[in-house]
C-alpha cells in the first residue's frame, strides 16, 4: 500500500481541545453527572471512604455527537464500577 505523505494530512484543530479562558465560552447544552466513590482505608485498602456526585457541563454546540454519546452513556450508567484517575 502507497503511504501518504505526512505534509498532506492537516486535520482540522479540535474545538473542544481548547477553550479560551479569556473569552466566554460556548453554552452549556446538557449536563450529566457521575456518582463517584473515593478514598483509601488506613489499612491502604482502596474501599471507598468517600462519596460525591460529579456534576459535568457539555458544550453540544461545538461537540453534538460526543455530547450525545456521552449522555446516553451517563444515562445507562455505562461508567459503573469504572476506576478512573
Amino acid at each position: 500500500a502507497a503511504m501518504m505523505a505526512s505534509s498532506t494530512c492537516h486535520p482540522e484543530p479540535a474545538h473542544a481541545s481548547y477553550i479560551d479562558p479569556t473569552k466566554d465560552p460556548p453554552p452549556i447544552t446538557k449536563r450529566v453527572y457521575l456518582d463517584v466513590e473515593w478514598g483509601t482505608n488506613k489499612d491502604g485498602t482502596t474501599t471507598a471512604i468517600e462519596t460525591g456526585r460529579l456534576v459535568i457541563g457539555l458544550y453540544g454546540t461545538v461537540m453534538p455527537k460526543t455530547v450525545d454519546n456521552f449522555a446516553t452513556l451517563c444515562a445507562s450508567n455505562a461508567y459503573a464500577g469504572t476506576t478512573f484517575y
